[in-house]
């Protein structure tokens, strides 16, 4: 009976070592052809159309320089598209929309609508 008990914890010591998951023969073996599912590409997506910039002007104020302009937020699902009247001084920003340069000796601005820049004259 000694033998037995020992045979038996060697066995399971044995047993053990080879894998802590008894069933990973099993997996190995695939015995119905299964394969892993090819991996499926996420849908691409759509990019929003960029608010319409409409220059109204530009003006001095105390020696700073200031763009007014209007912004044309197109229609999202559930809410409507809406104009905002915006007046920025280089550094501010509103609505998604920075002014990065104001240059009023040539009449341009530079601006970044929502991480586009842009650059915007007044001159025809």
């Amino acid at each position: 009976m000694t033998i037995c008990v020992v045979a038996a914890i060697a066995g399971c010591g044995l047993a053990r070592a080879e894998g802590a998951n008894p069933y990973s023969g099993i997996a190995a073996r695939n015995a119905f052809g299964l394969v892993a599912p090819e991996p499926v590409a996420p849908a691409p997506v759509p990019e929003e159309p960029l608010p319409k910039l409409l220059p109204q002007g530009m003006m001095t104020i105390f020696s700073r320089p200031q763009f007014l302009f209007k912004l044309v937020l197109p229609a999202a699902p559930g809410v409507k598209a809406r104009e905002v009247n915006c007046v920025l001084a280089e550094g501010e920003q509103q609505e998604g929309v920075e002014v990065i340069r104001i240059d009023v000796s040539t009449g341009t601005a530079t601006v970044d609508n929502h991480g586009t820049l842009q650059q915007i004259s007044f001159l025809k």
